[in-house]
């Protein structure tokens, strides 16, 4: 069997991710990427304020669920640090 490239993506995810964004190459980078999924945190700015929000939700609900289930399966190595950092702030404000 093949190893796995990216950590949380089997071959499920995978056909989610190939059969929802296609070709690939047609994004400049992964930012261009994140954005056209609706993973990228929403931005307004006016003069001096600037107000950083949740991410914006506008793209594929199938790839933005798929990539969220794909890093909640990741359990060691950099990605997890990231993710337990992250959720860290959250489990303290909803209790």
């Amino acid at each position: 069997m093949a190893r796995q490239l990216i950590d949380g993506v089997g071959p499920i995810f995978a056909s989610v991710f190939v059969a929802e964004i296609g070709d690939v190459t047609r994004f400049p980078g992964p930012v261009q990427l994140c954005s056209w999924a609706g993973l990228t945190p929403r931005h307004r700015e006016s003069d001096t304020k600037v107000h950083r929000g949740r991410i914006t939700k506008q793209g594929s609900t199938l790839v933005r669920w798929a990539a969220v289930e794909a890093v909640h399966r990741i359990r060691r190595g950099p990605l997890a640090s990231v993710r337990v950092r992250v959720a860290a702030p959250r489990r303290q404000h909803s209790q």
